[in-house]
This record gives C-alpha cells, structure tokens and sequence, in this order.
C-alpha cells in the first residue's frame, strides 16, 4: 500500500487549476518544489512574504469566498472537478452530482497518490449513486469505475 503524501492547499490548487485546464503530466511533488523554487512558497509550503507582497499568491479571505470556492479549499482533492459539475442547495450547502464525482474518481484513478482507502470511499459513493437511479449512460461508467477501482484495490 502507498503512502500518501499530503501537500499544502496551495499545491493542491495550483494542481487542480492545471488539470481543469487539460495539463495532466505535472506532478504534485514537482509543482510544490517549482513553487519553493520560485519563492512562492516556504520548504513547509506556506506563502512566502515575496509571494504575498507581490501579489503573486493572494490571500483570501475564507469567509469572502463563494460556496464552491469554501468547498474546495476545504476539500482540496475536488479542486480539480470543474465548477459546472457542483450545485447549492437552499442551505447553502455544496453539493456535487454523478459526473462530478465521475469525474473525480477519474483523477483519483489516474492519480500515483491515491490511498486504498480514497479508492475504496469513491468505490462506495458510487455503487450510492447507483441505489438512488442513473441514466443507462452513467451507470455503465459507474460499473466501468468500479471495475477499475476493483483492479487496483485487490
């Protein structure tokens, strides 16, 4: 079993931005030391006071956030899942649909990081979506993850 190697929020951002934007062939390890590199960030992965004076990396406010934007800097590891693929409920509450998590366990797939345990929730959340009705179309690709998933977990 790997061992899973936890990056600041940063990196994991700057990781979903490039990977919404199609750039697959970077990995967290090498954005985090490009980042130290440039002064972005310290060697514990906090915001150097370069990066902030120079408006390189802001520093936001959590609360002037947008649900979403809340969403994912609690949950980095869907910072990659488009926007589009997220709803807010009534309550103000964060809610993503099957292609978002799809599209999720999809990087999560494809990821050299992911744990037996990341693998076997998304596994679990899917065979959820499954209970509760999916289009023909999208329970062949939740059978087809879960496969997948099946093959790396046994």
């Amino acid at each position: 079993m790997q061992k899973k190697i936890e990056y600041p929020s940063l990196v994991e951002q700057a990781y979903g931005i490039l990977a919404s934007r199609g750039i697959t062939g970077v990995s967290k390890l090498a954005l985090f030391n490009n980042m130290v590199n440039q002064g972005l960030l310290n060697k514990n992965g906090q915001p150097t006071a370069k990066a902030l004076e120079n408006g390189l990396i802001e520093a936001a406010d959590y609360n002037d956030l947008n649900p979403i934007q809340q969403f994912k800097a609690d949950y980095p590891q869907f910072s990659a899942v488009p926007d589009q693929f997220f709803q807010i409920d009534d309550q103000n509450n964060v809610l993503i649909g099957f292609k978002g998590f799809a599209f999720y366990t999809t990087e999560l797939i494809d990821s050299r990081t992911a744990t037996i345990k990341e693998l076997v929730s998304a596994k679990q959340v899917l065979a959820g979506f499954k209970e509760h009705g999916l289009t023909d179309q999208q329970l062949q690709l939740a059978d087809k993850l879960i496969k997948l998933i099946d093959r790396i977990t046994i």
